[in-house]
């Protein structure tokens, strides 16, 4: 009987941490690219061209914010140049995601230092935050700044 009970009771605690480490947890979205446009699936990612032709690919991983915030810093705050096969160009730099919605808009600013590998990040770090934003917002009127300038985001790459 008391053997039933220890097999009981650790059965309960598994069930319990189980519950309390998974609860609430959520797929968060965001985009890498690939330099091989070929692995690109249809209906969720994007062509784009920048040195050579690439996709952003849309990838996910779990998390207890599921929100444009959230999926935005998670991409931001991977530091390896890889991620999953992927090419990160985010990795070197010191980038931090703020949004402010309204009823009607969205503010994205993108705070920090943007250090890129090479100039052939540099399509890659617009098409994938861009894509990131349109993923969580569909339809609604946004704007993207880059420490506070929504010009510097626009200008990003052709200023030297």
């Amino acid at each position: 009987m008391r053997k039933f009970f220890t097999i009981t009771f650790i059965a309960l605690i598994i069930l319990f941490a189980y519950g309390m480490f998974s609860k609430g947890k959520q797929n968060l979205y965001f985009y890498f690219s690939s330099p091989y446009p070929e692995q690109a699936n249809s209906t969720t990612d994007y062509l784009f061209q920048s040195c050579q032709p690439k996709a952003a690919i849309l990838k996910s991983t779990l998390s207890y914010n599921n929100n444009l915030q959230a999926a935005l810093n998670w991409m931001l705050s991977y530091k390896t140049p890889k991620v999953s096969g992927l090419d990160n160009p985010f990795y070197a730099s010191t980038l931090q995601a703020n949004v402010t919605q309204s009823d009607s808009y969205t503010i994205v600013d993108i705070q920090g230092q943007a250090i890129l590998e090479s100039e052939c990040f540099e399509a890659d770090f617009k098409v994938l935050i861009e894509k990131t934003i349109e993923y969580y917002l569909q339809d609604i009127p946004y704007q993207i700044q880059l420490n506070g300038s929504s010009q510097d985001f626009i200008d990003f790459g052709t200023l030297k």
